[in-house]
């Protein structure tokens, strides 16, 4: 009794709750939901982050492959403007070369010989009287040679640029580039009775063919410059023909 006084006197009561615990409790709830709030906030933030991380590491990746790409196609423009150099410098010297080479006539008239060993004998005061004919004349572009060039080409290792990122290494590598040049092919068909012995050429060199008495001589072929005609020397007769050149290039007949 005495205790219950004591207490009624100081305001308190042992049947109600004690106001400073329930600031207590409540504190408490508080800062529980306090730190729930924060973990969700900090799980929301790795998240996030790592999402981040994933979308820079996928850029920077993709960079380095578009870098790679560029480097291998700058490589492919060097060696084609090598191969075109190449060709220029060539065509450069086969044109000086046309410029220097005589022009031998084209329609010479050629008094009859005194006993003519034609098959059949050609008819008219004028006729032609060459012993050979020329068919199927064509020029076209072959692979004269080779010489090595060096480009730049990618590697399977890997290095850390200045900022950091992982690029693929280049080295330089030899490569093989063809050199080019023209020829003319033909066939040739001996009119006469007897072999007959021919000088042909279609720029400086010329090559000589024996084709047998009524025979034919296929596929025969002289290295040429562009634009040249294709001239034939049998003792002191001789012919020029025009040649039509095979434009497209020799790759893509290849």
């Amino acid at each position: 009794m005495a205790l219950s006084a004591a207490l009624s006197l100081m305001g308190c009561n042992e049947n109600q709750p004690d106001p400073m615990v329930d600031r207590l409790h409540q504190q408490d709830q508080r800062i529980a939901r306090l730190e729930a709030r924060l973990s969700e906030t900090e799980s929301l933030r790795r998240t996030e982050q790592r999402a981040l991380a994933e979308k820079l590491e996928a850029q920077a990746a993709e960079g380095r492959h578009a870098t790679d790409q560029l480097t291998i196609q700058l490589s492919e423009v060097n060696r084609t403007l090598d191969e075109l150099e190449n060709s220029a410098n060539k065509l450069a010297a086969a044109l000086q070369v046309l410029k220097q080479t005589p022009r031998a006539p084209e329609n010479v008239y050629t008094p009859p010989p005194i006993e003519s060993d034609f098959v059949e004998e050609p008819a008219g005061r004028n006729a032609d009287r060459f012993p050979v004919a020329l068919e199927n004349i064509v020029g076209e572009e072959i692979v004269t040679g080779a010489h090595i060039s060096t480009r730049m080409a990618p590697t399977d290792k890997f290095e850390r640029d200045g900022m950091g990122n992982k690029t693929r290494v280049m080295e330089q590598e030899e490569f093989e580039v063809n050199e080019y040049g023209y020829q003319v092919r033909f066939d040739v068909r001996n009119l006469t009775r007897t072999p007959k012995e021919i000088e042909v050429s279609a720029g400086p060199a010329s090559r000589r063919f024996t084709i047998p008495a009524e025979g034919v001589l296929t596929n025969a072929a002289v290295s040429s410059v562009m634009g040249a005609k294709l001239s034939v020397n049998i003792g002191s007769l001789s012919r020029s023909y025009p040649v039509e050149y095979d434009r497209k290039p020799l790759k893509s007949r290849e």
